[in-house]
């Protein structure tokens, strides 16, 4: 727990949303056999675009690169991203019935990791006091 909490911000936020994803996935994952295949591809869809995401701010920081206006592209990325999915998987569910993702829960899943990595990213160690 100390090498997580001794890592940069942007690294804590990826494991923790890579965590929080495969939790969930892994949490879901029961459901496979109710044949309600849609909510953990829809909460493995939303925690993979936080996931890369915050992989991608991790390797911009890394790289000693001008990062704010990086950063701030980024986040409207991934809520185009989320939006269009969303959209997307809404269209195909209700006008074609073809049930793949469930747009709700992959924008619920969406939010939570976002704001759980979010939590964890404004977390500041005892020593940046």
């Amino acid at each position: 727990m100390k090498k997580l909490w001794s890592q940069n911000s942007e690294a804590r936020a990826l494991i923790i949303s890579t965590l929080l994803t495969v939790i969930g996935v892994g949490g879901t994952a029961f459901l496979f056999w109710f044949h309600r295949y849609d909510v953990p591809l829809a909460v493995l869809v939303g925690g993979s675009v936080v996931s890369l995401t915050w992989l991608s701010l991790y390797l911009v920081r890394k790289s000693n690169k001008p990062h704010i206006k990086i950063d701030i592209t980024l986040i409207y990325i991934r809520l185009v991203i989320i939006a269009a999915l969303a959209i997307l998987f809404a269209v195909l569910a209700y006008q074609y019935k073809l049930v793949i993702i469930s747009p709700i829960y992959m924008v619920i899943s969406y939010l939570v990791v976002s704001l759980a990595t979010m939590v964890v990213y404004m977390k500041k160690g005892a020593g940046n006091v």
